[in-house]
């Protein structure tokens, strides 16, 4: 069993995760204040990372709950970056930036949806 931390915030996409993943233990946090929190506290093996929290769309990256402060947060703090690191956002600038300062995370469009 893989402990899994799931930053978004979309209900769909959480319950997604929750269905491809049913023998692992996913947390789904949806601030990226509660996801550095996570982070801190618990070892986990896998990590999928949204960048546009809060309901909101095209969110830019120097805005402070996103995706990217997250990535930011684990390049400073590199104990804490899980086994693998994906970067599952559909905002293609705001996943650009979280890989520059976090460039051993994957991609993984459509990440939620079952195999």
């Amino acid at each position: 069993m893989k402990n899994i931390l799931m930053l978004d915030d979309n209900p769909s996409r959480q319950a997604g995760f929750r269905r491809r993943f049913p023998d692992d233990k996913v947390v789904v946090v949806e601030t990226a204040a509660d996801a550095i929190r996570m982070l801190a506290q618990i070892q986990w093996d896998v990590a999928y990372l949204d960048h546009d929290l809060g309901g909101r769309t095209l969110v830019d990256s120097s805005e402070p709950d996103t995706g990217f402060q997250v990535a930011r947060w684990l390049s400073e703090n590199p104990k804490y970056i899980p086994k693998r690191v994906f970067l599952h956002s559909l905002n293609s600038v705001g996943r650009a930036n979280m890989s520059r300062v976090l460039p051993q995370a994957e991609d993984a469009l459509f990440a939620w949806m079952e195999k």
